[in-house]
């Protein structure tokens, strides 16, 4: 449940948009405030996530930390929206370590939707990743992304194929070690196949599907390879066998 009061919510989205609007670049995030009533309502903001961190650090187990994530992240929603509404207003944004915690989380409790939109965000403006990080932003959205699907598709669990594509849009011209495309690759791969399999069993569904399906599937299966990743060598050559039985034929 929120931990703020309406009238403690109400006044730092104000403040909160108040800080970007001042901001001077409109290339990077500047540094926020260090006083003033702005920097006093994100003290607030840091001390409430402080108390969150505390008790997480007290939880051993990750499935009861996510539980606990999920209920404390309603209580940061409206500096969220006010971030992402005043940035977009004003081509703006100040240094934020909150919402950049805040993105991690709901990456780890898979509200992928909400977390790319925060995600272009800090790409958009370079926000700090915490120091605990020793990769880039762009680096940290892919492996988070992609070790997500993975997971699912280890355990046999579904995996929103829009969610790996708009992933690999959010992050495009930003500098990602090999490693981690090609994660992204191998699950979009992965999935294409899937998309192809479920084509295949819909007799009413477009014509051709299920061959675009598995083109797709090994572009990015042999760009796992390219980018050095492994454990994609069999299901290429099935894909491979399955488009030169699937050819048109020179009279088609």
């Amino acid at each position: 449940m929120p931990k703020f009061s309406p009238a403690q919510r109400h006044l730092q989205q104000k403040l909160t948009a108040m800080s970007i609007a001042k901001a001077k670049s409109s290339v990077v995030a500047v540094e926020r405030p260090t006083s003033g009533p702005e920097a006093s309502a994100y003290a607030l903001l840091r001390a409430q996530m402080g108390e969150d961190m505390r008790r997480l650090h007290d939880i051993q187990s990750t499935d009861l930390k996510i539980v606990a994530k999920r209920e404390m992240l309603p209580t940061y929603a409206d500096h969220i929206d006010t971030v992402l509404l005043t940035s977009e207003e004003t081509g703006k944004a100040v240094q934020d370590e909150v919402f950049v915690q805040l993105m991690i989380w709901h990456f780890d409790c898979g509200d992928f939707d909400r977390a790319l939109d925060m995600a272009a965000h800090v790409l958009k403006f370079g926000l700090k990743l915490p120091e605990r990080f020793r990769r880039t932003a762009a680096v940290a959205v892919v492996d988070m992304v992609a070790d997500a699907a993975l997971s699912a598709i280890e355990q046999g669990q579904s995996f929103d194929l829009d969610i790996l594509r708009r992933t690999a849009s959010v992050v495009q011209g930003h500098d990602i070690v090999n490693e981690a495309m090609a994660k992204l690759h191998k699950a979009t791969g992965i999935l294409f196949i899937e998309l192809a399999e479920k084509a295949a069993e819909n007799t009413d569904g477009p014509a051709g599907a299920v061959r675009a399906a598995q083109e797709q599937a090994l572009n990015h299966l042999r760009e796992v390879l390219r980018l050095g990743g492994t454990g994609v060598t069999t299901r290429i050559r099935s894909l491979e066998s399955a488009l030169k039985k699937s050819a048109p034929t020179p009279a088609q």
